[in-house]
């Protein structure tokens, strides 16, 4: 489930407000509709402070996206999280966007958290490496892109090999740079928030446009967002 969250600007009794700045009032659930996908506006009631974030702990806990408006987002720390994560994903497309035929890829990827990726270069690269500590969990995308490109990853055992192109979403972990066009969070091309693709319907009035937009992509991913490019030049 998607969350926005907020605070209850209306006027309340005072003995209601003096319960809800000790965080002792429920928050105020309302479905809304973001671009079409469902969403709720949660709404906490007071002076809003440390002591209410035990009504977000359910939602955090049951693995739902909270987004929180800018006067709140300094509370919500998994907000940052959504944001990196949509930030890689703009990493990865703007990689792809430049791959031409018969070009050279290296993907860096420890923990086995992008087997996906490595599909989506092997559909377009003639030679891809991939530098992992789990290449068992890439036996199924050297199975399906053998079959579909008549082609598979090839697995770094030493230093990163020299390629036109080096893409490492979760950062270099550790490998030595040989070389090529690095997409990586660490000194190479990476999106920031202001150069995020922005859909028009994520303009929520309080909210900041790019966590919306993440938010939407780690709740739904959407294909709208799964392939846009981000506004690298600005």
């Amino acid at each position: 489930m998607l969350l926005f969250v907020t605070s209850h600007t209306q006027k309340i009794g005072f003995f209601s407000r003096r319960k809800a700045n000790r965080g002792k009032l429920p928050p105020l659930l309302t479905g809304i509709n973001v671009g079409g996908y469902p969403a709720v506006r949660l709404a906490l009631l007071g002076r809003v402070g440390q002591g209410h974030l035990h009504y977000l702990t359910p939602y955090l806990e049951r693995g739902d996206v909270l987004i929180a408006d800018k006067a709140l987002s300094p509370m919500l720390a998994a907000q940052e999280a959504y944001l990196t994560e949509y930030a890689r994903r703009q990493c990865v497309n703007l990689a792809l966007s430049l791959l031409k035929r018969r070009s050279t890829a290296v993907l860096v990827d420890r923990a086995g958290e992008c087997v996906g990726v490595a599909a989506e270069l092997l559909k377009i690269c003639n030679t891809v490496w991939v530098a992992t500590r789990r290449a068992e969990l890439f036996a199924p995308c050297a199975a399906y892109t053998w079959e579909q490109y008549g082609n598979q990853p090839l697995f770094v055992t030493g230093e990163l090999p020299c390629a036109d192109m080096v893409v490492a979403p979760y950062g270099l972990e550790g490998w030595h740079y040989a070389g090529g066009k690095l997409f990586c969070p660490d000194g190479g091309v990476f999106p920031k928030p202001h150069e995020f693709y922005l859909p028009d319907y994520v303009h929520l009035p309080g909210f900041d446009p790019a966590a919306v937009t993440a938010g939407v992509f780690a709740a739904f991913h959407p294909k709208e967002l799964m392939t846009a490019l981000p506004d690298i030049a600005r």
